[in-house]
């Protein structure tokens, strides 16, 4: 045998060996997809807008944003309301706007909307550390086509993302038993049907919005005290994707409308210099031309938007979505028709304020001192005029057991851990001066270690 026939069939085994190595990466990542992955929100928006596009549908409206757009923006209801053919929420929880850029591009190279409506949450322009970036990024890739999805994988992964595009390295590392495995693949494969059963608290409905059940009581939303705005956080890259955005539909000659959508109380009171923040969004929305509508201000907003419509501090349930959608179908209405709507929005936060009559929110921090003792550290969000009252209770099986403290003005108390019955947990009241009603409430206060001490330096 010549040398140069080995040489061939040596490459010609090569190429067999690779091709079969390829092949069977390809099909444990296609069983990875379709067993180890469970159903989620992009496979069904993605059934949706794959149907939308076969269909040549008429698309009128798209919103786009993150995870508030997705739970307030009704897509029935505003297809209904104005006449205008289908409406997407086009939204990831925590959606980028390099993701969002990326999934409108997509919609708009299909569908010629007449209103593309954008989210500006007061959180949207800030600098993002923790792993919601990855998370958005990651969400917004599983909504867009495989070309689509490597281009923007390519321009706006950080390296140490590019793996997780593979269900292997994504999902391989969960252990799941054969039934699970079994009923994750009957999932994806009712959803390919278009043949879904979703009885979550949280169900998805069409075009990228889900329903949310969960309906709590007033004053037990909870809040985040940390929360800051400031232009020194501001993120540019952010800004400028918003920027793109609107730039590509202003090409297309599509109507940008610039949105806040409604969260709660407790949220906006957790937020230091939130007021700042609406001037920030208010001002990029001018430098468009573009109408703004702050419904965060929607005057009256303590009964039209009280905390049963909300699923949790920053997002609208069900019932909240509906509520909403109305109001903004006949906000845009009136604003499409030039006429003036700044009387049905509030100004600034200190106007809204003056319609708040209640303690906003209650927030605990339980924590062990070291020497068998527990620390409640307790605070609540109001208005400065309102001066809170703290009473801190011991329930078990839903019913008060013992009240560790009765109502006072001081935001600290301390006992015994040995106080505690068994399964009792800590619950904690609050309600304004010279008032009966309880304003907010929390249940179930976990009891923490103590912070370690730092050492001096």
């Amino acid at each position: 045998m010549h040398s140069s026939d080995r040489g061939w069939k040596k490459y010609l085994y090569r190429v067999i060996g690779l091709a079969i190595i390829i092949a069977v990466v390809l099909c444990a990542e296609y069983a990875a997809r379709w067993s180890f992955d469970a159903v989620r929100n992009a496979d069904y928006y993605n059934y949706d807008i794959k149907k939308l596009k076969a269909e040549n549908a008429d698309v009128g409206m798209i919103v786009v944003g993150a995870s508030q757009v997705y739970h307030a923006c009704n897509p029935d209801i505003i297809s209904g309301e104005l006449g205008i053919g289908e409406v997407i929420d086009c939204a990831t929880a925590s959606g980028q706007c390099d993701g969002t850029y990326y999934m409108l591009r997509d919609l708009l190279r299909n569908f010629t909307p007449k209103y593309v409506v954008m989210e500006l949450p007061w959180l949207k322009f800030l600098k993002k550390t923790d792993r919601s970036v990855e998370r958005g990024s990651l969400l917004a890739a599983d909504c867009l086509p495989m070309m689509d999805k490597l281009d923007y994988a390519i321009h706006c992964f950080r390296p140490y993302m590019y793996m997780n595009l593979l269900s292997l390295y994504r999902f391989g590392g969960q252990v799941w038993g054969t039934s699970q495995l079994i009923d994750n693949y009957r999932a994806r494969k009712a959803v390919v049907e278009g043949n879904w059963v979703d009885e979550s608290e949280r169900t998805y409905r069409k075009n990228g919005f889900c329903w949310y059940t969960r309906t709590p009581k007033q004053g037990t939303l909870d809040t985040k005290p940390d929360n800051v705005f400031s232009e020194e956080l501001l993120d540019e890259r952010e800004r400028s994707y918003m920027l793109k955005m609107y730039e590509m539909c202003r090409e297309k000659g599509i109507q940008v409308i610039w949105v806040t959508l409604p969260s709660s109380l407790s949220e906006i009171y957790g937020v230091q210099n939130y007021q700042a923040s609406i001037d920030y969004s208010t001002a990029f929305a001018k430098e468009t031309g573009c109408p703004y509508l702050n419904f965060s201000y929607w005057k009256g907003r303590e009964e039209t938007f009280p905390d049963s419509v909300f699923s949790d501090r920053q997002h609208l349930n069900g019932e909240g979505s509906v509520i909403f959608s109305k109001i903004f179908c006949d906000v845009l209405k009136m604003t499409m028709n030039g006429e003036d709507t700044s009387s049905l929005f509030y100004q600034n936060l200190d106007e809204m304020k003056k319609d708040v009559h209640r303690i906003v929110a209650a927030t605990a921090v339980a924590v062990r001192n070291g020497d068998g003792t527990v620390t409640v550290h307790m605070g609540s969000f109001q208005n400065d005029d309102v001066i809170p009252e703290y009473r801190l209770l011991l329930t078990r099986k839903k019913r008060f057991a013992v009240k560790l403290a009765n109502w006072q003005e001081d935001t600290t108390f301390t006992f015994q851990e040995s106080e505690l019955p068994a399964k009792a947990k800590l619950r904690l009241e609050v309600r304004q001066k010279g008032k009966k009603k309880v304003d907010a409430y929390i249940k179930n206060i976990i009891i923490g270690d103590p912070i370690p001490a730092q050492e001096e330096t």
